[in-house]
């Protein structure tokens, strides 16, 4: 898959625009078995190596390939737990798996993948610099 580099400017909530890039660099991950899950974590922020200026990416965005009809969902967590990932998260909000749907959010942000009931569940993740 060959992404070209492109540049946006979105406005949000009728606020001032914001420039978004979305980083060329992009993976699937495909969870073909019951049961599978990710545990709470945070990503780090990449280095854009085709910017040629060091851009950083601030966000991540997960766009679902696949519906998945039970589990597999998204939290956005309040936090990491202290006590480790299979502690208890409070969950911010949950998004389910929608063929089409997009989630965005800052790289910052704690969140876990439900474990999978329905499968396969498919996704495309990548990286975004919004400004």
């Amino acid at each position: 898959m060959n992404i070209h580099h492109s540049n946006k400017d979105i406005t949000v909530n009728g606020q001032r625009p914001v420039q978004v890039t979305m980083f060329q660099q992009m993976r699937f991950l495909n969870y073909l078995t019951p049961g599978s899950a990710l545990l709470p974590h945070i990503d780090l922020a990449k280095v854009d190596p085709f910017s040629g200026c060091g851009r950083r990416s601030t966000h991540t965005f997960i766009m679902y390939i696949s519906d998945c009809e039970l589990g597999g969902e998204t939290a956005l967590l309040q936090e990491l737990s202290p006590d480790g990932p299979f502690a208890k998260h409070e969950v911010l909000a949950l998004t389910t798996p929608v063929r089409g749907r997009m989630l965005i959010f800052p790289h910052a942000c704690p969140h876990e993948g439900k474990e999978v009931v329905s499968v396969p569940k498919v996704l495309l993740r990548g990286e975004l610099h919004i400004e």
